[in-house]
């Protein structure tokens, strides 16, 4: 992720950015039907394991989605292109984000999806830090702590935001052009997604104070 990505993630969070107010114009109030929320369920399942693109695109295989690499060269990041079953769930993902939409989802369901990834990473709503919302969420939570060292492996830090919007994200998935994506996310009609940012850091710091410690690679997994 990077430093632009952070704050834009931070913001949507804490309702700190100036940014245009929600368009009510694709604010679903009709739910989504229950074949295409479950298959969102199952995408959002799928990216849970953010960090390792390989079992995330396992999982969206298994899932019933296709899923092709892109390099970036330009840009130094890898991207990935998913097919869903169906053309009204819409999931973009690479390393550090996951973005599942749908066509139609209210933001009571959006909020009732994000839940998943809530649970597996045992994140705090942001009224437990004293903050509140934006107003293009009905939910954000995010969880900060130290992966401790182990096994050989240097502690990592890690940083994960999860956000249940009312409609769209605002503007583009990739407002800071860092992620080379050049195309339009999400389609002008009612609906909504949800978006985990989960950024890992290995604390370098440590390599010459722990014998063996390396930055290997982070072995958290969610539940």
């Amino acid at each position: 992720m990077t430093m632009k990505r952070f704050w834009l993630a931070l913001c949507l969070g804490l309702g700190a950015c100036s940014i245009p107010p929600v368009d009510p114009t694709y604010i679903s109030d009709t739910p989504a039907d229950a074949a295409s929320f479950a298959l969102a369920q199952r995408a959002v399942r799928a990216c849970s394991d953010l960090h390792s693109p390989d079992a995330v695109q396992r999982k969206l295989t298994q899932a019933g989605f296709q899923v092709v690499a892109k390099g970036t060269a330009s840009r130094g990041r890898e991207r990935f292109d998913v097919v869903a079953p169906d053309a009204d769930v819409i999931v973009h993902f690479n390393a550090s984000n996951c973005f599942v939409g749908l066509v139609g989802m209210t933001p009571e369901q959006s909020y009732e999806l994000a839940q998943i990834w809530v649970k597996a990473h045992q994140a705090k709503p942001n009224s437990a830090y004293g903050d509140g919302l934006s107003d293009h969420v009905v939910g954000a939570w995010r969880r900060f702590f130290e992966e401790p060292a182990a096994q050989g492996k240097a502690p990592y830090q890690h940083r994960i935001y999860i956000a249940a919007f009312k409609t769209w994200p605002y503007g583009p998935y990739d407002p800071s052009g860092s992620l080379g994506y050049a195309i339009e996310p999400f389609p002008k009609k009612p609906g909504a997604a949800v978006e985990l940012s989960h950024h890992a850091q290995c604390n370098a710091s440590v390599l010459d104070t722990v014998e063996g410690a390396t930055c290997s690679g982070s072995a958290y997994r969610p539940r």
